[in-house]
């Protein structure tokens, strides 16, 4: 009797333990199916690898066109005209006639010069910039920094005569963001709009004659880098807003003047088709009605910028205020200046890198900890099992041979 119980106990506790072999090998199967995420937390330095590069300066304003050039062509048009229906609020078959290329001013009129240092003891380097056309009248200009030698301090300055008022900006009239290249369809977080500081008790003849100085200084900085996965896509293309614009586009069917793309030839040539533009990059902008199949976001972004920034006045001279630095200072006559200035307080930032929480390591190393836990199975037993099931299905099949003999 006590050598059945035995016996039987024996049984009872084989089968708990295989069966609870199985239903961890089981669970561990469903825990590396979820496809979960994890945040590695680490800080690099500025330039330390090809991604760890520094935000983009980018300014945004009204396209800077010259009237005169409206005139020299010929055209029925002028510039309020111009900027009216390419924010889809009137149409004239005039405008298919005119190249922007044409009636824009270059940014060497308005722009005066720029400069990049590591430190106050090194010569000036001039900023590499990146201009695009944008709907609604938008022009950005993105100010790249060095990617081969770290910077502390960067400025560049502009006439005051580009300003509807000559005198200051106004609202919207000049917005600064910082992103990564390529990222202003993402860049709402970080967007300064400079006309906020000038209102209208500012005396415009007064402020004419004033110098305004904007300082911005980054503090810190966090990157999120994505895992790219099924159900949760990001783009790892460098031009992110061409992907905004070509998905705006291929919506319409039609393409602005001032954009190409490679399969779609035809401009947009009603009032209606620019309206449209101009709903669908509004909804872009401000990721409205975006479904996850087309709201896909890049791969590598800025997450979080801490930037103090102020707004000054200074009655210097342009030559007076830069006379102990190695400048290059173009004659800008009794033009009166915008400065834009960028010190960069910091050599690290934060990187928050998602990478899968359950790898395929770990999912081997699990199950295979459970399977001997519970039964003792490792893979020599694996090796001895398969060969004791190949000897038994050998005897098996032999066994009727035998009998028939």
């Amino acid at each position: 009797m006590n050598a059945n119980v035995e016996l039987d106990f024996k049984v009872i506790f084989k089968i708990v333990c295989a069966s609870l072999a199985f239903s961890t090998t089981i669970w561990c199967c469903l825990e590396f199916g979820k496809n979960e995420d994890m945040c590695e937390v680490s800080y690099k330095r500025f330039l330390q690898d090809e991604q760890s590069i520094y935000p983009e300066l980018t300014v945004i304003m009204p396209y800077q066109l010259n009237e005169n050039a409206f005139q020299s062509l010929g055209a029925d048009m002028n510039v309020s005209t111009f900027n009216q229906i390419l924010q889809g609020q009137q149409w004239d078959d005039e405008i298919l006639k005119i190249s922007l290329e044409d009636v824009k001013l270059k940014s060497d009129n308005y722009l005066i010069s720029s400069c990049t240092i590591s430190s106050y003891l090194d010569e000036c380097r001039p900023i590499k910039i990146n201009e695009k056309m944008f709907l609604a009248g938008s022009i950005s200009l993105a100010f790249q920094l060095p990617r081969d030698k770290l910077t502390s301090y960067a400025t560049f300055r502009l006439r005051k005569s580009i300003f509807r008022n000559g005198a200051f900006p106004e609202s919207r009239e000049l917005t600064i963001i910082f992103q990564y290249p390529n990222r202003i369809y993402r860049s709402q977080g970080s967007l300064f709009d400079i006309g906020e500081h000038f209102s209208n008790d500012f005396d415009i003849e007064d402020e004419k004659h004033k110098n305004h100085v904007v300082d911005f200084q980054i503090r810190d900085m966090e990157v999120l880098q994505r895992r790219k996965k099924r159900g949760n896509e990001c783009l790892e293309d460098y031009d992110y807003d061409k992907k905004k614009q070509e998905e705006m586009m291929s919506d319409v069917g039609c393409r602005p003047l001032f954009w190409n793309h490679s399969a779609i030839d035809r401009i947009c040539q009603t009032q209606a088709e620019f309206t449209y533009l101009m709903k669908r990059n509004t909804e872009i902008w401000s990721r409205l009605n975006q479904t996850t199949e087309n709201d896909i976001p890049p791969c590598r972004e800025i997450q979080k910028l801490q930037v103090d920034h102020t707004v000054k006045t200074t009655k210097k001279s342009f030559a007076e205020r830069y006379k102990i630095k190695d400048i290059e200072i173009q004659d800008i006559g009794n033009d009166t200046w915008f400065e834009i200035t960028l010190r960069i307080q910091t050599d690290t930032f934060k990187e928050i890198k998602q990478k899968r929480a359950y790898t395929p390591q770990s999912l081997v190393g699990n199950i295979g900890g459970y399977l001997g836990l519970f039964i003792g199975f490792t893979l020599l037993d694996l090796f001895d099992s398969m060969m004791a099931c190949y000897s038994k299905i050998l005897n098996c099949i032999r066994s009727p041979a035998r009998n028939e003999n």
